[in-house]
């Protein structure tokens, strides 16, 4: 009986007072004169950003007084007929459905958010063999009581450090116009020559070495892209060397393209020259046709990042994004090797980009390799720093209610 008695003692008080207030208010707003003159007075304050405060009776916090009576009021309504709360929710959920009852301790399959990668890997069979056995061990791990439910673990795979280091190679040119024999002074030369390459370009980002004299001299060059740490400039430099070796042995002109790095050698001098022969070019198999401005827009960005690589300070890199709509955006790269002028970057860079319409058009992204320059455009980040408003790259999204 006293839950009913109390509630409703406080609902009358309550009532009574909003009554009461509410009379004030009235006579307050029937009591302010509106004539011409006092709207053309408030209306200048206003211009001028002045507060114009009126003392309505004594009462200057009149608003906050009307707000806390209709707060008593509201809940002094919900103490005597809880039911109107309440009622409302449980039809919403009622026919969403949904039922409203104890779920503590039960489990719930009925709803999953999956996330997986749209690149496959290089081994399946040894990939899913790694993967099963993790999660065996892990979910081991999560019903332990001193786990409190969480499993973790690791294991190594014979690519991991590769595609985490240098990225992904991108490919190789081995000239089979200049076969070399495993004995000759111009394969010795390469071997001491590809050490002190490594070498020195792990230091800047970029260097020429030359070795050897007459006909066996060899050329060198190096270079890691613009925006990569100089850790990961020098594991990819090693990778670099090691595996040029390995894909071209028997050449004395070979070259070879990682997304961080490019390392190339011959036995003809090609330092500070453009050169446009030879390309890589890969694209996205999916096209941006959802976008009508993507050309335009694509074509305004890479014009501002090739004027940002031939400035002398930016040593021939160049980047930029562009918005494309409210959650996509369009990232751009370039980057010319450092020895050539800034009108020959810029040259190579026009042929590069002029490739784009005959294959990347309408392309959700396009990579090419020169061995004078770089392009890519993607609608992710890929160059550093990465943006962490974007961290799910080249990932998609399920969600679930099996």
């Amino acid at each position: 009986m006293c839950c009913i008695i109390e509630p409703a003692i406080f609902f009358v008080h309550s009532l009574w007072y909003t009554l009461g207030v509410s009379q004030l208010v009235k006579n307050v707003c029937f009591n302010i004169p509106t004539t011409p003159t006092n709207q053309t007075l408030i209306s200048q304050a206003q211009k001028k950003n002045l507060k114009v405060t009126m003392e309505l009776q004594g009462h200057s916090n009149l608003r906050q007084t009307t707000k806390n009576v209709f707060y008593r009021a509201l809940l002094a309504v919900l103490l005597l007929y809880p039911s109107i709360a309440t009622d409302p929710l449980r039809n919403l959920f009622n026919e969403g459905g949904i039922t409203i009852g104890n779920f503590i301790g039960k489990v719930d399959k009925g709803f999953g958010i999956y996330y997986f990668t749209i690149e496959s890997v290089t081994d399946p069979e040894d990939f899913n063999r790694k993967l099963g056995a993790l999660m065996n061990k892990m979910r081991s791990e999560a019903v332990l009581a001193e786990n409190e439910g969480l499993g973790t673990g690791k294991s190594e795979l014979s690519t991991f450090a590769t595609l985490v280091l240098c990225a992904d190679r991108a490919g190789e040119f081995c000239n089979a116009d200049s076969e070399i024999s495993g004995n000759s002074q111009i394969f010795a030369n390469i071997d001491r020559l590809l050490p002190v390459l490594v070498f020195r370009t792990a230091l800047t980002g970029f260097a020429t070495v030359t070795y050897g004299k007459g006909q066996d001299k060899v050329y060198g060059l190096a270079q890691c892209r613009g925006d990569v740490s100089s850790k990961d400039c020098f594991s990819c430099i090693q990778d670099a060397a090691k595996q040029i070796r390995e894909v071209c042995p028997d050449q004395a002109d070979a070259r070879i393209w990682f997304d961080y790095c490019f390392l190339r050698y011959d036995n003809i001098n090609f330092l500070g020259k453009v050169d446009t022969d030879f390309s890589i070019v890969y694209f996205n198999v999916e096209e941006a046709t959802e976008f009508e401005d993507f050309h335009d827009e694509l074509a305004a960005l890479t014009d501002q990042i090739r004027a940002e690589a031939v400035f002398p300070g930016n040593r021939g890199l160049g980047k930029g994004e562009k918005k494309l709509s409210r959650f996509v955006k369009l990232y751009a790269l370039v980057q010319c090797i450092r020895d050539l002028s800034r009108i020959d970057c810029a040259q190579c860079l026009a042929i590069a980009i002029g490739n784009f319409p005959d294959f990347c058009d309408d392309r959700k992204g396009c990579r090419i390799f020169y061995s004078s320059c770089y392009v890519r455009y993607e609608l992710y980040p890929f160059f550093f720093p990465i943006d962490s408003r974007n961290s799910l790259v080249n990932t998609s999204m399920v969600v679930a209610n099996p």
